[in-house]
C-alpha cells in the first residue's frame, strides 16, 4: 500500500472513516487525511492532521518518500501544489483558521 492508503487503513480501523484530499502536480503529491468528525468541525487533534508531500513519480512507483510541507502546530487541510514546491493549505495553528503558503516544503520536523 502507498502512504495516503496505509494512514486511510490504519485510521479507518481505529475511528471509523476518513477522508483524504490530495493535490497532484507534474512533479509533487500533496495529500492530508482526517477523521468525519474533524471534516465536521471537531477537534480530533491536530497531530493527526498534517499535509504530507512526496515526488509524484516516486508514489507512482510505489516509492515516496513522505515529508511534511510545514511543521505548525495546527491541523493541514486541503493542500494545494502550486510552481515547484509552492504549497498552500488551510492551517489552524492560531486558533483560527487561514489559508497559509510556503515556498518549499519543510521535510522533517524535528
Amino acid at each position: 500500500m502507498s502512504a495516503p492508503l496505509n494512514d486511510l487503513a490504519k485510521w479507518a480501523k481505529l475511528t471509523g472513516t476518513y477522508l483524504a484530499q490530495f493535490s497532484v502536480s507534474d512533479d509533487y503529491f500533496a495529500y492530508s487525511t482526517y477523521d468525519a468528525w474533524s471534516g465536521l468541525g471537531a477537534w480530533s487533534g491536530p497531530d493527526k492532521i498534517k499535509v504530507q508531500v512526496a515526488g509524484t513519480a516516486d508514489v507512482v512507483a510505489g516509492t515516496g518518500a513522505f515529508g511534511r510541507a510545514s511543521c505548525s502546530s495546527g491541523a493541514q487541510l486541503a493542500p494545494s501544489l502550486g510552481d515547484g514546491q509552492r504549497v498552500a493549505w488551510l492551517d489552524t495553528t492560531a486558533a483560527d483558521t487561514d489559508v497559509v503558503t510556503r515556498a518549499t516544503f519543510a521535510g522533517t520536523c524535528e
